[in-house]
């Protein structure tokens, strides 16, 4: 079952697969071959949304955007290792949320933390 939700209005959708996967990228890769649809944040599929392989559907659907975080314990310093992960990671992040197709809105849930 898909949970939907528009505006105010939540919907309940039975789906009935032929093929079910536990990661997203083998759900994006069947619809790509045209075995359905699938669900995915936009910044997963956003270079086969701006190549035309995937076409957005019930955009009326969409989730409102969330940030994305880094989090880590604020009891502790922060570890050299943790500091060079961000420095590496963050600008890409950014760079990538930031060049999403036109239409496409980034949707990735976050906690409290360490913002993109």
């Amino acid at each position: 079952m898909w949970k939907l939700k528009r505006e105010q209005t939540e919907y309940v959708a039975p789906i009935h697969s032929r093929l079910r996967v536990s990661d997203v990228q083998s759900a994006c890769d069947g619809a790509r071959a045209g075995i359905g649809i699938a669900v995915a944040l936009s910044y997963q599929i956003a270079e086969h949304v701006r190549s035309g392989e995937l076409t957005p559907l019930l955009q009326d659907f969409m989730s409102e955007t969330h940030p994305v975080s880094f989090v880590y314990s604020p009891d502790r310093f922060m570890p050299v290792k943790l500091r060079s992960f961000l420095d590496f990671a963050l600008p890409r992040l950014k760079a990538r949320l930031g060049d999403l197709p036109k239409g496409v809105r980034p949707t990735a849930p976050g906690k409290r933390g360490h913002k993109a």
